[in-house]
């Protein structure tokens, strides 16, 4: 990723795992991490990931805080010396409670920190309990993080914007043979090209 404090991870292969986004919305919200985003049909499964936490902390994330949260329609400014200051307090604070979890519940792993839209880390508990995790002075809350899976009779509501179903069909749609050949990666904000994962070995060349 582009920065450490946009850490994400997908797991639990072959359900779509929106856990820290959703959980990120729904302390916004007030809300439990069982709601789902807007525009994104889910089937009524098991909606908590009982290994892993979203920890949200005290101190205002850079969306609200009131020095750099951004007029209506903008993005935040992080090239200001206010974003850029009120940025380091607040890694400083979740370096305070990562420092607090080294010593009081050590089992816990951090996979992930946020700054943006929430103050906050996600966390492996290894065992360990919300209970633990969350009883910490610097915690504002503690939540499981959340499961969300696709609803295939919907279909998934960003394959339009693509294109994606026609290329699809274009190049054998349901036959069997459909998408041998291609391979397929997703990219997110930055990757490592020199990770054995891109690599081409083994892989023919294509015309």
């Amino acid at each position: 990723m582009s920065t450490a404090t946009h850490t994400q991870q997908w797991r639990r292969a072959p359900a779509l795992i929106l856990a820290h986004a959703v959980a990120l919305a729904a302390a916004l919200a007030g809300g439990s991490a069982r709601a789902a985003p807007a525009g994104v049909p889910i089937v009524a499964r098991a909606t908590q990931d009982t290994g892993y936490a979203l920890v949200q902390l005290n101190g205002e994330p850079l969306a609200t805080y009131f020095r750099t949260k951004p007029p209506k329609g903008k993005k935040v400014d992080f090239t200001s010396n206010t974003a850029r200051s009120y940025r380091a307090q607040l890694s400083n604070l979740r370096n305070d409670y990562k420092a607090w979890l080294r010593v009081n519940v050590p089992q816990v792993s951090v996979s992930g920190e946020f700054d943006i839209s929430l103050n906050a880390v996600a966390v492996k508990l290894n065992g360990a309990t919300l209970a633990q995790v969350s009883a910490s002075s610097m915690v504002r809350l503690a939540q499981y993080q959340g499961l969300y899976y696709p609803n295939a009779s919907q279909g998934d509501p960003d394959l339009a914007l693509i294109n994606a179903e026609a290329a699809w069909a274009r190049n054998g749609g349901t036959e069997a043979t459909a998408g041998a050949g291609v391979k397929v990666a997703v990219v997110d904000s930055g990757i490592d090209q020199t990770h054995s994962c891109f690599s081409d070995d083994g892989y023919p060349a294509q015309t």
